[in-house]
């Protein structure tokens, strides 16, 4: 990576910082996956799942600076594991209804120790390094009801969810603990009722819902600010589908969706690149709240369809990576709640088959983005797209390729853009051991294209930044079947922590 960036102090002075960065990183990483179902009657059905996964990485990065004439290396060490469990249980009441419950719980721990040695024109500072010690648990509990009969598809239930974040940080000087460390908590309960009920009648269909949640949220920097945030809210959706024939229908859709912070947003923890680029988490965030309306056509015809869609999304505290710059010319990366922003767009997709043996599956989609705010530092508007298309080609029985490429258009972010990005990847496929067995092959990004040029800017800054990562990687992979499965479809229902705010580039 390098980057440029001028900043300019209240006296008028300029400051330059340009700098050269390579990092390297060796990782292993193990991870088991077992679980069982049992079946007590043909109308009892348990099922359990667990996921352990342990890895333990190395990382070094080496900046140089080109001016000012300094130098950092960084070596850090990272421990990580995690075990989620998932029960459950099934009870069928009939053909049309049943019952599930559901109870997950998963705990993440990770140690995290960097060393810092430093030099300023050929001086070596006295090293400093830093520990952060982290633990994430989440916990839910959900009740499901389904009734889908003849003349109508009800389904309500209600869920808890509890999540803890606990960061302990701590920075160390040759001088010892330095104020720069912090202890964080952050602590989520959210209880919430859903209910969805769907008809069909002549060439209609339609669906409609609601969800309503209470949601307490505690950020407490141990020792400093404690900020409580407590809120009630409601999400309404509602399809309808009007169908002309068996192969052409129209819809429209509205729904309202929430998107909370991620723990990596917001963990306050300081993350030091440099001495003049630190990125940081921020334990005020609140959730985003995104309105959309949609109008959709769909086409189907043998072996292949076409679906297209306009849309519009409103979405309200929309959570954006921003860059503050302060006097001394020492950046701080971090996330906030932008007033709101506006997406109107189009997407289509098409999958069908060409031939025997091609078939081809591709989509497109364009929107102007919007960002609206008081701060004009963070206004920005423009056009953003992105396309896809995958090729399948099968050679015989046995043997198939695959070619697909990507290409994402200029990007609009709050406080600049990102440039184009395009991408080629192939591979194959061929059976043995009467198809029980599989050898595979894939070469990602083939042309070594990958690559985040961005530009950003603030009221006392401009910054052009480039990041080259290893993109273009074989693989190679054996894989044998044996015995039989019962793969049971899992509830859909169940949310993730959450990952608002949009696209997070290492920048």
């Amino acid at each position: 990576g390098d980057f440029l960036r001028e900043s300019k102090a209240s006296d008028g002075t300029i400051n330059t910082l340009e700098q050269n960065s390579k990092n390297e990183r060796d990782r292993i990483s193990n991870s088991l996956k077992t679980g069982f179902d049992y079946q007590f009657s043909k109308k009892d059905n348990i099922s359990y799942t667990a996921n352990i996964r342990k890895s333990n990485s190395d990382r070094r990065n080496d900046m140089e600076y080109t001016f000012p004439n300094d130098t950092r290396n960084t070596t850090s060490t990272n421990l990580s594991n995690s075990i989620s469990h998932d029960i459950v249980y099934k009870h069928i009441f009939s053909e049309y209804s049943n019952l599930e419950l559901n109870a997950y719980r998963s705990d993440s721990k990770s140690d995290n120790e960097s060393l810092f040695k430093s030099a300023n024109n050929g001086i070596e500072n006295p090293d400093e390094n830093d520990i952060n010690n982290g633990d994430n648990d989440i916990t839910s509990f959900q009740a499901d009801y389904t009734n889908d009969n003849d003349d109508y598809k009800l389904e309500y239930g209600l869920k808890t969810q509890f999540r803890t974040i606990d960061s302990d940080y701590k920075y160390y000087t040759s001088i010892g603990l330095d104020p720069r460390s912090n202890h964080y908590i952050y602590k989520e309960q959210i209880y919430s009722g859903y209910a969805n009920y769907g008809k069909s009648w002549d060439k209609w269909s339609m669906q409609a819902g609601l969800r309503i949640e209470k949601a307490y949220t505690e950020s407490d920097l141990v020792g400093g600010e404690n900020h409580k945030n407590d809120y009630f809210n409601f999400f309404p959706s509602a399809y309808l589908t009007r169908k002309f024939n068996e192969t052409n229908e129209l819809g429209f859709s509205f729904s309202r969706r929430v998107s909370r912070p991620s723990t990596y947003q917001l963990n306050p923890a300081p993350r030091f690149v440099d001495d003049k680029n630190i990125r940081q988490g921020n334990p005020y965030l609140t959730p985003e709240f995104t309105n959309s309306y949609e109008v959709s056509y769909n086409k189907y015809w043998k072996g292949g369809s076409f679906n297209t869609a306009v849309f519009y999304r409103n979405t309200t505290d929309k959570i954006q990576r921003v860059k503050l710059v302060d006097e001394h010319g020492v950046s701080n990366t971090t996330y906030q709640n932008i007033s709101a922003s506006k997406e109107y767009g189009l997407e289509a997709s098409v999958m069908t088959k060409l031939y025997k043996w091609w078939s081809i599956n591709g989509s497109f989609n364009v929107y102007y983005m919007d960002l609206i705010t008081d701060d004009t530092n963070f206004s920005n508007n423009g056009v953003n797209w992105f396309a896809r298309l995958n090729n399948n080609f099968k050679a015989s029985d046995k043997l198939s390729f695959q070619l697909s490429g990507r290409y994402m258009g200029k990007r609009v972010i709050a406080q600049g853009h990102i440039d184009p990005m395009y991408g080629v990847e192939m591979g194959a496929k061929y059976s043995i051991l009467n198809k029980k067995g599989a050898i595979g092959f894939r070469l990602s990004d083939m042309f070594n294209s990958y690559k985040l040029t961005y530009y950003t800017s603030g009221d006392n800054f401009e910054e052009i930044g480039n990041r080259k990562w290893e993109s273009r990687v074989a693989y190679l992979t054996f894989t044998y079947k044996f015995g039989t499965s019962n793969k049971k479809k899992r509830s859909s229902k169940r949310r993730s922590e959450g990952s608002g705010g949009g696209m997070d580039s290492s920048f």
